[in-house]
C-alpha cells in the first residue's frame, strides 16, 4: 500500500468516515508491520489532542488531505535529494510527525477561526380572501397583514437596517431602534422608513399609489432612489403616486381605514355614503341605498367586533330605515331617508 493510501485510510478512520472494505484494508496493513501500527498510533495521539480543543470540529476531509499530501511530497523530494548526496536522513518518522502535526494544525484552525453564522432565512406569508394574519418579527415588531396581501421578512435582522417587503395592506407597530431603521419595500418604486412607530401601509400591485397613514411616531415615505422624501407624523397621511413619481401629504382621513386591524368600526357624524363604503369594505359585501335621500343621513356609532346584521340593524333602526338581503347576497337599505 502506497503512502497516500496509508494516510488516507488512517485519516478516514479517525474521522469515522471509512467504509467496511477500507477498514479491512487498513487492518491488514497494520498487521503487516509494527511500524505501521506505530504510525497509526502517533497520528491518533495527535488527533485526540486536537479533539480536546474543540469537540465539534468541522474539517473538509478532501481539502485537508490534499494539503497534507503536498507537505509529505515536499519531504519525499528532500529525502531523495539527501539520498543522492549520500546523506542518511530518517525522514520516514519525520513525515509521520508532519502528518499528525498538520492534523492538529487544521483542527486548531477550525477552532480558532470565527464560526460562520447561518445564512439568513426568509419567510413569505400570503393571505387569501377574507384572511388576516398577525405576525411577530425578530425585533419584536408586530405586523397585522390584511387580506390578499404578502409579506416577506427574515428570521433575524442583520447589518444596520431592518428590511422587509410588502405587497398589499398591513398595519405595523415597530419597535424603536435608532441604530437600525425599519424599512418596508413595496411593489412600487417606493419605500417606507421608520425608527419606531405605528402606521398603516397600502401598496397593492393593482394600484398606482402607495398610501401611508401614521398613528404614532414619524415615518419617511420615499422612492427607492431616495430622490424625494415625505416625512409624516402622527395624524398625517402620505400618498406616493407611481404614475408621476410624486408625493402628497394631508391630514389623516377616515379612521375606519384601521378597522380591519383594530376590529372596531367607528362613525362620528359620518355621511351615509362613507358609512356604506366602510361597511362594504369591512364585510366584503355590496349595499345599495334605494332612496337617494338615504345618502343625506348622518351616522354616529361605535361597533367593537362588529357583525354585519348587527351594524345594519343599529343604523337603520336609528334612522327609521329598513334593510334586506336578496338571494344573491346583496344588501339594500330602504326608507324615506333624511332631508
Amino acid at each position: 500500500m502506497d503512502r497516500d493510501v496509508q494516510l488516507s485510510l488512517i485519516y478516514k478512520s479517525l474521522k469515522g468516515d471509512i467504509s467496511d472494505q477500507e477498514q479491512q484494508q487498513l487492518d491488514n496493513w497494520l498487521e503487516e508491520d509494527a511500524a505501521n501500527q506505530q504510525l497509526r498510533d502517533q497520528v491518533q495521539q495527535e488527533w485526540e489532542l486536537s479533539e480536546a480543543y474543540e469537540p465539534n470540529l468541522r474539517i473538509d476531509t478532501k481539502a485537508d488531505f490534499q494539503k497534507l499530501k503536498a507537505r509529505i511530497e515536499e519531504y519525499d523530494k528532500a529525502e531523495k535529494k539527501a539520498s543522492d548526496e549520500g546523506r542518511v536522513v530518517p525522514l520516514r518518522r519525520r513525515w509521520l510527525s508532519i502528518a499528525a502535526g498538520l492534523l492538529l494544525a487544521f483542527s486548531l484552525a477550525w477552532w480558532l477561526w470565527p464560526n460562520t453564522p447561518d445564512p439568513v432565512q426568509y419567510s413569505e406569508i400570503t393571505t387569501g380572501e377574507g384572511e388576516k394574519r398577525e405576525l411577530l418579527l425578530a425585533d419584536g415588531s408586530t405586523v397585522w397583514l390584511n387580506e390578499n396581501s404578502k409579506l416577506i421578512f427574515p428570521d433575524r435582522f442583520v447589518d444596520d437596517q431592518r428590511l422587509i417587503k410588502l405587497e398589499g395592506e398591513a398595519f405595523f407597530s415597530v419597535q424603536k431602534n435608532t441604530d437600525s431603521p425599519f424599512i418596508i419595500q413595496t411593489v412600487h418604486e417606493a419605500e417606507i422608513q421608520v425608527l419606531g412607530t405605528s402606521f398603516l401601509v397600502q401598496a397593492t400591485s393593482g394600484s398606482e399609489q402607495v398610501l401611508v397613514e401614521v398613528a404614532t411616531g414619524t415615518v419617511r415615505l420615499q422612492n427607492n432612489a431616495k430622490e424625494q422624501q415625505l416625512v409624516l407624523t402622527a395624524g398625517e397621511r402620505g400618498i406616493w403616486s407611481t404614475a408621476d413619481n410624486s408625493a402628497q401629504k394631508s391630514e389623516a382621513g377616515n379612521q375606519n381605514i384601521y378597522a380591519w386591524q383594530s376590529g372596531v368600526l367607528r362613525f362620528e357624524q359620518t355621511p351615509m355614503p362613507q358609512v356604506i363604503a366602510d361597511v362594504e369594505r369591512y364585510f366584503q359585501v355590496s349595499i345599495t341605498a334605494e332612496n337617494p335621500n338615504i345618502l343625506d343621513c348622518i351616522v354616529s356609532a361605535r361597533f367593537p367586533d362588529p357583525e354585519l346584521e348587527e351594524v345594519l340593524t343599529a343604523i337603520t333602526f336609528t334612522l327609521d330605515l329598513e334593510w334586506s338581503r336578496n338571494d344573491q347576497g346583496q344588501y339594500s337599505i330602504t326608507g324615506d331617508g333624511c332631508q
